[in-house]
């Protein structure tokens, strides 16, 4: 027939897409390998997004806490500071560390430092809260071992001084 078709299309460049899919590749791993607990949680305080740290640092599962709130990870005898933080989570900072002890699944204390900063978007709305756990219980029992060391040496200290000026007072007679 002689008559010929074009092709018609179109092409798009897709270089700025693969960039931002890299970027948020990298980003996932970095949260997903942290040594510390990583999760999210939204303004009604449901967890949104647990990472393999928060597994193993407080023994749940994502399963088991996403859509969950935040209440079972506090000891009840912290149930103040619960308040606080949820205070400052709706307060203008973005950005707030908080030393606290946590509960890990089988009901054992943790000593944490939480890093929350606030998720904002762009009117300024909270939409939701990150928050990093870092387990500090190890380091508070080196602390305190530490501590209680620092003072038996002193104790012991002032055991042999004592001891030698008794010993000393016992081999010199007095003066008349």
């Amino acid at each position: 027939n002689g008559n010929f078709l074009g092709f018609i299309g179109s092409m798009f460049d897709i270089t700025e897409r693969k960039q931002i899919e890299e970027t948020k590749s990298r980003l996932a791993a970095i949260v997903e390998h942290s040594y510390d607990a990583i999760f999210t949680i939204s303004p009604e305080e449901t967890i949104t997004s647990w990472n393999t740290a928060a597994e193993r640092i407080f023994g749940y599962s994502a399963e088991e806490v996403l859509g969950s709130t935040i209440d079972f990870l506090t000891p009840p005898s912290f149930a103040d500071e619960e308040v606080i933080i949820r205070s400052k989570l709706q307060q203008i900072e973005n950005l707030f560390h908080h030393v606290t002890v946590g509960r890990t699944k089988a009901g054992n204390p943790i000593d944490l430092i939480l890093t929350i900063t606030s998720m904002r978007d762009s009117t300024g709305n909270l939409i939701g809260a990150s928050v990093v756990a870092s387990d500090i219980t190890h380091q508070k029992r080196e602390e305190l071992l530490r501590l209680e060391l620092a003072k038996q040496k002193e104790i012991n200290d002032l055991k042999t001084r004592f001891t030698s000026m008794v010993s000393h007072e016992f081999r010199t007679p007095l003066a008349t």
